[in-house]
């Protein structure tokens, strides 16, 4: 099952660059496959709002990088998605890194006319749900994003960046 991810690099970077990259299910053969999921990259920044308006930013030598993602229902009945925990950022060094433990406060933003705020998960999810959010990793500014996955147990899903 091929999933397409599209990549639109906005926000606190100094470059816009548009790409189109094609993902697969790792490790989930296709008949198995449950849950669709696709990802907008929003960009990096040092700092981000929060819901009670103060900025928190990130530590020394360090930045946060933020996606939209998208969750689809494909074909199971009472499932759950979008547990952040299901999240990990690979950089090109191959270090893995877990979703940000404050990106719980981050202020509401508006993502292609849709405001979206931190990702929740939802159980028992139906066939056809659909689920939206953020979801922003705390990496050394050195660092370089490589992929995106998404593993529920059942599904194990990578976005290529």
């Amino acid at each position: 099952m091929l999933l397409v991810a599209s990549l639109l690099v906005s926000g606190c970077t100094t470059s816009k660059n548009e790409q189109t990259v094609q993902a697969s299910s790792t490790n989930t053969p296709a008949s198995k496959t449950t849950v669709s999921v696709t990802a907008t990259s929003l960009g990096t920044s040092n700092t981000f709002a929060t819901s009670y308006g103060t900025p928190t930013a990130a530590a020394t030598g360090n930045k946060f990088v933020t996606y939209a993602v998208y969750l689809n229902n494909v074909n199971a009945k009472d499932i759950q998605m979008g547990n952040p925990l299901f999240f990990k950022l690979r950089d090109t060094d191959g270090n893995i890194y877990s979703y940000e433990t404050y990106g719980f406060n981050m202020k509401p933003q508006q993502v292609n006319g849709v405001t979206l705020k931190y990702i929740m998960e939802e159980l028992n999810t139906q066939p056809g749900d659909k689920l939206s959010g953020l979801i922003m990793f705390q990496i050394p500014t050195s660092a370089t994003p490589k992929s995106l996955t998404y593993d529920d147990y059942t599904n194990k899903i990578t976005i290529n960046l």
